[in-house]
């Protein structure tokens, strides 16, 4: 009967190591998915913010380059604006040349 009992004990005793063991890994378990789960939204957002920051600077850069683009073509119109008028000055005179002879 003793031999029993000890047996008895020693599953009773295996039983709760088992089921410790198992509350520690379902605690593991969980704890890992929690994890995973914010480093993937951390991830996110640290991707977000990085897209952002390079949007804003593409946007700065387009911005720039529009700028640098409207001066150019400001800068053609005065060149072509002065040359016509130029090109028309001397035509002028020539004609009146031509005409008082």
């Amino acid at each position: 009967m003793h031999k029993l009992e000890e047996v008895l004990r020693a599953e009773e005793a295996a039983r709760h190591v088992v089921a410790t063991a198992r509350e520690r890994a379902d605690h593991i378990l969980r704890t890992a998915r929690d994890e995973a789960r914010t480093r993937r939204l951390e991830a996110r957002a640290c991707a977000s913010e990085n897209a952002e920051q390079a949007r804003a600077a593409l946007l700065l850069e387009a911005d720039d380059e529009a700028r640098r683009i409207s001066d150019e073509a400001a800068a053609t119109l005065v060149a072509t604006l002065s040359s016509a008028r130029a090109r028309l000055n001397a035509a002028v005179a020539r004609v009146t040349r031509e005409l008082v002879g």
